[in-house]
């Protein structure tokens, strides 16, 4: 199917411009399962995409230099980081970038590119601040068992597949489509998925009004017919739809008078079981195994999606039992003589969620939150929030504020986090400084659950030997 689009005539090598983001290299992956040359360039830091690469017949080039675009270039992709695609200009100074726009050469920006691809199939978007990587790769799954064999992109490595992306031969294309510099507008699906919402990203958006407002855009410009799921437990995703046709809405939760909901919910033997009722009427009996209510509703909305499809209930129950998640979503990697889980929880609201969901699964073991914040605007704009979610944790280990290539400084530090925690603070600098901490303060039967968006996962991975 993706094949056949117009956006690949007379295209035979690629270059990817910032390959290491998560999106790029589930871009990369698809590229190579077309049967395309793919080159690409990133900085030299080492990022937990690499392994991913590593896996891929792709050349990477460390730096970015013009002479990485070689003259049998047919076509560039690059990251929003680098490229300014709604003012065609370059961003930290690219010299690819800058080469591409001077040269007048086939440049887009990931989104922008993934848009073109996303038009002239039946579009499924995932959005929302919380879970969008989840849900996608929970959906992708469930409509492979179910034969529909989608394309799917996820913003992680599903383990099932071993990648964070899969080419399907049928109209269906499952995206992650993410919010950042409003990235999602290059989309216009015909099944849209509004999740949980919270303030993300102060470093493009001014304010949380600008924030929501993103996403009443993306609603405005959906295909005439979409079916629009938004979570009706978190209040914010419910104003994005406020004037909107209630008719064209489906509301999920947990909360009672969902359109898509949950009645009853236990936890047994490292599960959660839970019935669903869609309209009222029953529809089954269902068990999955990761743990809170974050992870029950991106579940939820991937089975309602299913239904809407006409995917066999059982494909549904045993795609959702058999679940192996993706990379760094309560991904446990060690299980004795202690625990250890990487999640990529970075904002208040996931942080809450996964440490009630791992208490859940382990209400008598002492937790132990080691987290890295991500970026110096955020962390400065949701610090009070960020304090009060890790306290669900017993102790808490803080490391350096983790600075990507946009953002190298700030007026926040970890200190100003560890004051706000108390005696629950723990301040280590750096990774290993963490791990030769915690390999002497851990006892038997602890849980350790790494959370970041950045680079905190060398921490679960050395904790794991």
């Amino acid at each position: 199917m993706l094949k056949k689009s117009n956006i690949f005539k007379d295209v035979k090598k690629v270059h990817l411009i910032g390959i290491k983001g998560r999106g790029m290299v589930s871009l990369a992956k698809l590229l190579c399962d077309l049967g395309l040359e793919i080159t690409g360039s990133d900085t030299s830091e080492t990022y937990l995409t690499d392994k991913l690469l590593s896996k891929l017949p792709v050349r990477v080039f460390e730096g970015f230099n013009q002479e990485n675009i070689t003259a049998d270039t047919d076509l560039i992709v690059s990251s929003v980081v680098y490229y300014d695609y709604l003012n065609h200009l370059p961003l930290l100074n690219n010299p690819e970038v800058n080469q591409a726009l001077k040269n007048q050469l086939n440049l887009y920006a990931y989104p922008q590119f993934l848009g073109k691809l996303f038009q002239e199939s039946y579009g499924i978007a995932i959005s929302g601040t919380h879970g969008k990587t989840s849900t996608t790769a929970l959906t992708g799954l469930i409509f492979e068992k179910g034969g529909l064999d989608p394309t799917t992109i996820c913003g992680g490595e599903v383990v099932k597949w071993e990648a964070p992306s899969r080419v399907g031969k049928s109209e269906f294309f499952i995206l992650e489509a993410d919010e950042y510099r409003e990235s999602f507008l290059n989309y216009k699906p015909e099944v849209l998925v509004v999740g949980s919402l919270s303030y993300d990203h102060p470093d493009y958006f001014n304010s949380f009004n600008d924030y929501l407002s993103a996403y009443i855009k993306l609603i405005e410009q959906v295909k005439p017919g979409c079916i629009i799921f938004v979570l009706g437990d978190n209040p914010n995703s419910l104003k994005t739809v406020e004037s909107f046709d209630k008719n064209k809405i489906i509301t999920y939760g947990v909360s009672t008078g969902m359109d898509l909901t949950i009645p009853e919910r236990d936890i047994f033997n490292g599960f959660q079981q839970f019935t669903v009722q869609y309209y009222g009427k029953y529809v089954g009996k269902f068990s999955f195994p990761l743990p809170g209510i974050g992870y029950l509703q991106n579940a939820l909305v991937s089975i309602g999606i299913a239904l809407e499809k006409g995917v066999h209930l059982k494909a549904i129950q045993s795609s959702l039992k058999e679940y192996l998640g993706t990379r760094r979503r309560f991904e446990i990697k060690k299980r004795t003589p202690y625990v250890v889980i990487d999640d990529y929880a970075g904002l208040p609201r996931e942080i809450e969620t996964t440490l009630k969901g791992t208490r859940e699964f382990y209400p008598k073991n002492t937790i132990w939150a080691v987290f890295q914040p991500h970026t110096y605007s955020r962390t400065e704009a949701l610090l009070k929030d960020l304090a009060e979610s890790l306290n669900y944790a017993d102790k808490v280990v803080v490391l350096d504020i983790y600075a990507p290539p946009r953002e190298k400084e700030g007026k926040v530090h970890s200190l100003d986090l560890i004051k706000m925690l108390g005696k629950k603070g723990i301040y280590q600098k750096t990774n290993s400084e963490a791990i030769d901490y915690l390999q002497n303060e851990v006892k038997d039967n602890d849980v350790i659950i790494t959370m970041g968006i950045g680079e905190v996962w060398p921490v679960a991975d050395a904790l794991s030997l």
